[in-house]
């Protein structure tokens, strides 16, 4: 087996991604979370470690809690990111006010990265050469959720976790993973910031004012590995080519076309959550026209 790792220790998440596990594997995404918890009360960590809440988010290679052969890709978000918007933006002008880390710090590889690289701020390597970067790491070793289940399953689980289902969500199990997994994992890990378990609730259906997360979880799931189609193909290429919200859209209207083609029940607030990224449309006024018969005469 390998992974790699990408992601910086103040931009918007980390990533891990693992090829060569073979199909079948039972996995837990308990474990990766416990295993994570436990990194963050290790000895040596810092005062990051009372911002960041980690949690592991699978978004490709584990169907119904196995692996399926495919690479499984994770994530750990940065809640930190947002007071760093600016100064670690992946386009754009820097800011007039940015101050370049122009010394290295010692027994970290920022002197070896800034030569190797040939910068004059060494900004660009600590980012990776960060405690922060070994979070993906350990989520690289591990993983998932309540994606196991199947109908009846699920049907169990909202139950046993008190959930109250209206009938429309009842009678669409296969949606249902999401909600039952941030309710379960809410309970089990407290210390979760709201941002991950929104993610996690919004992976299957969307909701109005989606987060910056909850797209990237989002898009992630719906365009993960096994997924075929030439529409799929062309929707993975515009990753990093066009911006965040958009590519949402297009992934969120791809799905609703799909669901319709195979005459599957769409979610009846799906329109309502179209709209809410719609731009408000313009009043239209008819102008005064001379002309009683304005469309022509026979």
């Amino acid at each position: 087996m390998e992974y790699i790792t990408a992601g910086e220790s103040h931009g918007p998440n980390l990533t891990a991604i693992v090829t060569g596990v073979p199909a079948g594997l039972p996995v837990s995404v308990d474990h990766i979370n416990s295993d994570l918890a436990r990194r963050q009360a290790g000895y040596g960590r810092g005062g990051r470690m009372a911002i960041e809440k980690d949690t592991v988010r699978v978004t490709s290679g584990i169907r119904f809690g196995r692996t399926i052969g495919s690479p499984i890709a994770l994530e750990v978000a940065n809640r930190d990111w947002e007071n760093w918007t600016d100064r670690m933006a992946a386009f754009g002008e820097a800011p007039r006010d940015l101050v370049r880390e122009v010394t290295p710090r010692p027994g970290h590889a920022d002197l070896v990265g800034a030569l190797r690289t040939n910068t004059d701020d060494c900004r660009n390597i600590l980012e990776r050469a960060s405690a922060r970067e070994t979070a993906a790491r350990v989520a690289g070793l591990l993983h998932d959720w309540d994606k196991g289940y199947d109908d009846p399953g699920i049907l169990a689980r909202a139950d046993e976790l008190g959930m109250e289902l209206d009938a429309e969500l009842v009678a669409m199990p296969r949606v249902l993973h999401g909600l039952t997994a941030a309710v379960a994992l809410g309970r089990a890990f407290p210390e979760l910031p709201p941002e991950v378990l929104a993610a996690v609730e919004r992976h299957t259906l969307g909701d109005a004012g989606m987060s910056d997360l909850d797209m990237i979880v989002y898009i992630a799931d719906a365009l993960e590995p096994g997924r075929k189609g030439k529409v799929v193909e062309k929707l993975r290429e515009k990753i990093g080519e066009i911006e965040l919200r958009e590519l949402f859209l297009e992934v969120y209207a791809y799905w609703v076309q799909l669901i319709m083609e195979r005459r599957h029940p769409i979610y009846s607030k799906t329109t309502e959550i179209w709209n809410s990224y719609m731009p408000e449309q313009e009043v239209y006024r008819a102008e005064a026209n001379p002309d009683p018969i304005p469309y022509g005469r026979p």
